[in-house]
């Protein structure tokens, strides 16, 4: 078995795909999509999930980036639902806190 920042494995981990796709089921009906970048010191995660949950449609745009050790360095994200579109930036300090911003009135299908 192989621990890798405490989550025990017996599957190797070589190299992520290019992208993944999965259905979400039972507590929400939705779709998931999401691209691997590899960068010169991690990757950076490009995704967008859309879903129906208890009735209610939404949408959430994010890009997420970690460095080799997996750890967020940051992460951008961006939600739409008929009650309208929330966003939100987070950014590692370096010092191992996470700091963020949220703004109500981020313009549809933009990321921050």
């Amino acid at each position: 078995m192989k621990s890798v920042r405490g989550i025990v494995s017996d599957m190797p981990f070589a190299s992520l795909p290019a992208a993944a796709a999965w259905r979400h089921q039972d507590a929400r009906s939705g779709f998931e999509v999401v691209f691997f970048h590899l960068l010169d010191d991690g990757y950076r995660i490009d995704g967008c999930t859309t879903a129906v949950e208890d009735g209610a449609t939404w949408i959430v745009d994010y890009q997420i980036v970690v460095d080799a050790t997996w750890t967020t360095r940051s992460a951008h994200i961006c939600g739409r639902s008929a009650s309208g579109t929330r966003s939100a930036v987070i950014e590692a300090d370096g010092g191992g806190t996470l700091a963020g911003r949220r703004d109500a009135r981020a313009a549809p299908g933009r990321m921050p």
